[in-house]
């Protein structure tokens, strides 16, 4: 982190020349708890603009993608319409995680387990070691298919992008350098590329991203994550390059994942059932979280309303 404490006023060893800063002020009021905040928002300043700078750039917006991944990503996706078509059922979405190792380019996808419907899917995260362990890779972010609708990012595509994969998934990491008077600091900026894809090859991508900005605490300087709603771009660009190439595979290993992992509705009347279960667990806190909170009653409601589409033959 640079030993960024020592940047602050009451520190003579290394007093910041600022143009907006008296030094004479600065040690007489050492202690001041103002003056130390006025300092943090002067870097959070130049720190903003380096980042806009970076997000602005013509490389950022882009999702970068090892040559074979749409490959496999369409393989997964058609096998899976057409199991879906054997069991007599609609379209579904299917959730995917993005892999990447130690290039810049996302190069695998792994399937999480995961309960689906036509226009939904509900992903389990906590993975990481496993997929580290058999693909030799992080998770940095996620993608999904839409079956047969379009390619696009729905609002709450949007929501999950900017609220849920930059707490969940590593992201990509970029360490942004830039200058604060006469000191060097740094941030790490994270991006999440996602991709959107359906069962006619259609493609859609986008990248939300956060990074980490100056805080007091304590009287201390620290670093902590921060992201704003405006932090998403999408309908970007893709670019395949050459490089790490996705694990291989066959039919029977995408029927094995597949057929193992995902979870279909199997009740008639699931879908309204399943609504007030989704709004019941977004519920803030209150009476109906302490009904949701029961895991037993969540495990229940899944066995009860889904079924690996490995299960039985299921006919409508």
């Amino acid at each position: 982190m640079n030993n960024i404490n020592r940047l602050l006023p009451g520190n003579t060893k290394s007093i910041p020349k600022h143009s907006d800063v008296d030094n004479t002020e600065w040690l007489a009021l050492s202690r001041s708890k103002a003056t130390r905040q006025a300092a943090v928002n002067s870097i959070n300043l130049e720190l903003d603009r380096k980042v806009r700078e970076y997000v602005s750039s013509r490389d950022f917006r882009r999702v970068v993608l090892s040559t074979g991944l749409k490959e496999k990503v369409f393989d997964y996706v058609n096998r899976y319409s057409t199991i879906l078509s054997s069991k007599g059922l609609p379209s579904q979405e299917l959730g995917m995680f993005l892999l990447a190792g130690d290039s810049p380019a996302v190069s695998d996808v792994y399937i999480p387990p995961q309960y689906v419907r036509p226009a939904y899917c509900e992903v389990e995260f906590g993975h990481d070691d496993a997929v580290r362990a058999e693909y030799g890779k992080d998770i940095i972010s996620w993608a999904h298919s839409h079956g047969a609708l379009g390619v696009f990012l729905s609002g709450e595509d949007k929501n999950t992008m900017r609220h849920i994969v930059p707490r969940e998934t590593k992201g990509l990491a970029t360490t942004i350098d830039f200058e604060w008077g006469c000191n060097r600091l740094s941030t790490t900026l994270r991006e999440y590329p996602t991709v959107v894809v359906n069962n006619n090859k259609g493609i859609f991508c986008g990248k939300a991203w956060s990074y980490e900005r100056y805080v007091m605490r304590d009287g201390k300087m620290d670093l902590e994550v921060t992201y704003s709603d405006d932090s998403l771009l999408d309908n970007l660009p893709v670019v395949e390059v050459e490089g790490e190439q996705p694990k291989s595979y066959d039919a029977e290993t995408i029927d094995a994942e597949l057929l193992s992992r995902v979870s279909i509705p199997v009740e008639s009347g699931v879908a309204k059932r399943y609504t007030v279960y989704r709004k019941l667990k977004n519920m803030p806190d209150g009476v109906s979280r302490k009904v949701v909170s029961d895991s037993s009653l969540t495990d229940r409601l899944r066995r009860d309303w889904y079924e690996r589409i490995g299960g039985r033959e299921i006919s409508r």
